[in-house]
């Protein structure tokens, strides 16, 4: 991250932004060389003391707050790395445990360290997360590090986009101004519990509703150019009847909000 773009993040989040971040964001510049301190340090709440790691067996404690409202587990594991924080201005929702010395030993008590930290900017606020969670949620798919990451942008902000395929399904939009269209990617995973897939299963029946769109006049596939049944509800809403490995839905005539 250069310093240019660090300026403009902390401009953005005294104005009112909301910012989600983790782990060692803005410790270096942009051509990866390590600052002495963090270029967000000052809206991150919190000092760097050092990294922690790798934490394969540990945990971190659920919190008290809106964002871990629906985790029943008390205890929730950590990221494979953490950072060492101690707070500034910010105020930390959850502590990290202390390292596990091996295998099949009692739980380590509280550490002072915080593992997630939250802090109010002006306008703006900033949750920061003291490890490389979204990394931890690629490899392992966690439902509480899912949660945690996904109920601050939920809190923030309108979605883009709601749909009730399954989450093997992935979805991409591409905004085309000059044309005044939508295209709307996705990629089918839906698979045997088998990698690699060997074959897609195809899926019927998707919708895919998008708040922010307020009129369209046309709906169709990429592939097969075949109009596609849509209407106008709390947004734009657009069912996809059958979708096998791959295809792109083109939304024509776009006005948003």
């Amino acid at each position: 991250m250069s310093d240019a773009a660090a300026r403009r993040i902390i401009a953005w989040v005294r104005d009112g932004g909301t910012l989600v971040a983790s782990f060692e964001t803005s410790c270096y510049d942009e051509w990866g060389n390590r600052r002495q301190k963090p270029a967000l340090e000052e809206i991150l709440g919190c000092q760097f003391c050092g990294i922690e790691g790798p934490c394969n067996i540990d945990y971190f404690d659920r919190g008290v707050g809106p964002l871990f409202e629906g985790i029943g587990e008390p205890h929730i594991p950590s990221p494979r790395f953490r950072s060492l924080v101690a707070t500034t201005t910010g105020k930390a929702l959850a502590f990290y445990r202390g390292k596990f010395p091996a295998n099949y030993q009692p739980m380590p008590p509280l550490s002072p360290n915080p593992a997630l930290v939250e802090h109010t900017v002006d306008k703006g606020k900033v949750i920061y997360f003291c490890g490389n969670i979204e990394e931890s949620y690629f490899e392992y798919h966690l439902p509480e590090h899912e949660h945690l990451m996904t109920e601050p942008v939920r809190r923030a902000s309108t979605a883009l986009l709601e749909t009730d395929a399954p989450s093997s399904v992935e979805i991409s939009l591409r905004l085309q101004q000059e044309q005044n269209r939508l295209i709307v990617h996705l990629v089918n995973f839906t698979g045997e519990m088998t990698r690699p897939i060997q074959s897609v299963i195809p899926l019927s029946d998707i919708t895919i509703r998008l708040p922010w769109v307020k009129n369209a006049c046309r709906a169709f596939t990429l592939r097969g150019r075949k109009e596609l049944e849509w209407k106008m509800e709390r947004g734009f809403e657009v069912r996809i009847p059958v979708l096998g490995s791959y295809d792109a839905v083109v939304i024509e005539g776009v006005a948003s909000s």
